[in-house]
């Protein structure tokens, strides 16, 4: 994994902004030792990170966003678009066209290219379990996120990366670099998502 396709790892939400019940990423004890789709993927990680938020919409709002992600002719990362799509800006809207996914599917790391994060495991609607392999096939990580129920018609995303032995970015800094990229970028968790339910009232 190069130093750029990291920077796509990095960033978990940045597009999704606005009404949120809470202003801390930060997961719960319960959140954080939960256990959650893929981690049997990669059982011992080097390291593990958890970030979560409370978005002020139900599941269906928010699930559509998750499964559109990727570079290039995909939604982006809604992250850092100069570093991890091209330049390009992450979709501002749901795209009918990228809501269906499976298994095995490809989600680019960067633009043009054809490695990536690959769909691992999926519950429609639940769960979404992405991972990057090595060169010899082998899991280097694995992204996961989750959906529940809040209550009142309001979703707690949590979101995991766990890293194999065969992450080449082991140092302090580069995994705190990730953990303030994802903090910052799940803090605007829910602005696609409030303009995904606008937008149907208006249909």
């Amino acid at each position: 994994m190069s130093c750029r396709n990291a920077g796509a790892f990095s960033g978990t939400f940045h597009a999704i902004d606005a009404v949120m019940i809470l202003k801390s990423v930060a997961a719960s004890d319960d959140e954080r030792t939960r256990r959650l789709p893929g981690d049997e993927l990669i059982p011992d990680p080097i390291g593990q990170l958890t970030h979560a938020i409370t978005i002020n919409r139900p599941r269906q709002d928010v699930w559509p966003w998750l499964v559109q992600m990727g570079a290039g002719t995909r939604g982006g990362w809604y992250s850092y678009d100069r570093l991890d799509n091209g330049g390009h800006p992450s979709a501002t809207r749901v795209l009918p066209y990228l809501q269906q996914i499976r298994v095995g599917m490809l989600f680019p790391a960067l633009p043009g290219r054809t490695d990536g994060f690959h769909v691992l495991a999926l519950d429609s609607g639940v769960s979404l379990v992405l991972g990057f392999r090595a060169p010899d096939g082998s899991l280097m990580t694995t992204w996961t996120f989750v959906l529940g129920d809040a209550g009142n018609s309001t979703t707690r995303l949590i979101t995991r990366s766990r890293a194999s032995t065969k992450y080449p970015f082991l140092g302090s800094a580069e995994i705190d670099r990730r953990s303030d990229s994802s903090r910052g970028s799940l803090r605007h968790a829910a602005k696609a998502a409030a303009r995904y339910r606008t937008a149907r009232r208006t249909i």
